[in-house]
């Protein structure tokens, strides 16, 4: 069995968001989008669909859906729909400050299999420094730990990440945002350092639907062994070690 665990930097807003004389119906805000210190507004739920074209594992996989719902102004909860199929897995956001142009939010996230034989802890922080519909900074930090058992021998694992990022707000439905994300710790311990960046554009259509597409700029081992592995049958492919990924998501927010 493999697993595949990734850290993602979690955040939390208060958004007391009313409409705005030439908003337009529903804008993008910060609390929808990744990488900031803003959260769903309460009683907000958000489905997430994130296509996945190297699944392996069967049409139940060609994409990963995850679910997000505002439980208060302040925290929201998360949940990873098809992960339920191997174990349980629950993350909460809590927002620590919020007033004027800033924010601060932290966020935790647990995760099992059904043997509770694998387990992953995260924790992160992040801090935002502009309101929800401007122009925003991004600033943030996390780990996570992963253990896993086989037999009687138990195996962990440690990573890290830094966030950093910037949010254009070109029109209420329109954003753009530039990020890169550092793990410290791996470049400590070996010859690479494992990094990405990129950038990503998001646009809200009618009332709750949202397209956002993006380039990540990021090493290719996982993704060559990835492809190799599903073109099995012919010659394997080299990548170089870093490349500009293409990826996609879409969302409703009710």
């Amino acid at each position: 069995m493999s697993i595949l665990i990734s850290l993602v930097l979690m955040v939390s807003p208060a958004n007391a968001q009313g409409k705005k004389k030439g908003d337009g119906a529903n804008p993008v805000v910060s609390g929808e989008l990744p990488g900031t210190a803003h959260t769903l507004k309460k009683g907000q739920l958000k489905l997430t669909g994130t296509p996945n074209i190297l699944q392996s594992t069967g049409a139940l996989d060609a994409v990963w859906v995850s679910a997000n719902y505002g439980v208060t102004p302040k925290s929201e909860l998360g949940i990873n729909l098809n992960g339920l199929r191997w174990g349980p897995n629950l993350s909460l956001e809590q927002q620590l400050m919020g007033d004027g142009g800033q924010a601060l939010s932290l966020g935790v996230s647990a995760s099992s299999d059904w043997g509770f034989d694998t387990q992953a802890l995260g924790a992160g922080i992040m801090y935002t420094n502009g309101k929800p519909r401007e122009n925003r900074f991004n600033l943030g930090g996390g780990v996570a730990l992963a253990t896993s058992r086989v037999g009687s021998d138990r195996t962990n694992a440690v990573g890290t990440n830094l966030h950093v990022g910037y949010d254009f707000v070109l029109k209420p439905r329109d954003t753009v945002q530039v990020y890169a994300n550092v793990d410290p710790l791996n470049s400590g311990r070996s010859s690479s350092f494992i990094g990405t960046g990129g950038g990503a554009w998001t646009h809200g259509v009618g009332e709750s639907f949202r397209l956002r597409l993006g380039l990540n700029v990021a090493p290719t081992a996982g993704f060559e062994a990835a492809w190799n592995a599903k073109i099995a049958d012919s010659d394997p492919v080299d990548f170089p070690d870093w490349a500009p990924l293409p990826f996609g998501q879409v969302w409703f927010k009710f």
